[in-house]
């Protein structure tokens, strides 16, 4: 198949994929521009493969990617600041100082 082949396909699915792409998005235009993408992706892959163009395929690749979106959101560093506050972190230090056995007495220590 030739490019322009794929290309005229692609167009010829764009509606679909617009369309999909509104219903899954979270009012977001970033969100929805990258769903169509994953969209015509999937178309892509269909028609080079030689696969019949379904709905089903286009949805699960952008339910696909907004699982992966999703983790990738979760996933962002924290600062240590919201994890444990200042003080917290300072009783936590002071807790685990004052536990401690002093130096030389524990069960390696000589008598």
């Amino acid at each position: 198949m030739y490019n322009r082949d794929i290309e005229y396909q692609l167009q010829g699915h764009m509606e679909l994929v617009e369309s999909l792409a509104e219903r899954l998005s979270r009012r977001s235009r970033d969100e929805r521009d990258d769903l169509i993408q994953e969209g015509l992706i999937a178309v892509w892959e269909a028609l080079r493969s030689g696969k019949p163009v379904t709905e089903d395929n286009i949805v699960k690749r952008m339910q696909k990617w907004l699982r992966y979106r999703g983790r990738q959101k979760r996933d962002v560093p924290t600062s240590y600041d919201k994890l444990l506050p200042m003080e917290d972190l300072r009783a936590v230090n002071a807790a685990t100082i004052s536990t401690r056995p002093p130096k030389g007495a524990g069960p390696d220590a000589a008598e």
